[in-house]
């Protein structure tokens, strides 16, 4: 069983590529497309149900600065 930080991690990998590869507000909000669509993926598979709320915290501060 893989841990719930690790996606996580590739979660935020993921977007904060993205976001310094992508400045154009087109492609940034592309990036937020992407990024919810993976959380969308993870509460899925029920991976969002077993955070602590820092993870939530941490996660939702990161997409307001995105």
């Amino acid at each position: 069983m893989i841990p719930n930080e690790f996606y996580i991690i590739v979660v935020y990998l993921h977007g904060i590529n993205n976001y310094f590869n992508k400045k154009i507000i087109k492609q940034v909000t592309t990036l937020l497309n992407h990024i919810t669509l993976t959380i969308y993926i993870l509460m899925a598979f029920g991976f969002i149900l077993n955070l602590t709320e820092r993870h939530i915290s941490i996660l939702t501060l990161f997409i307001t600065i995105a």
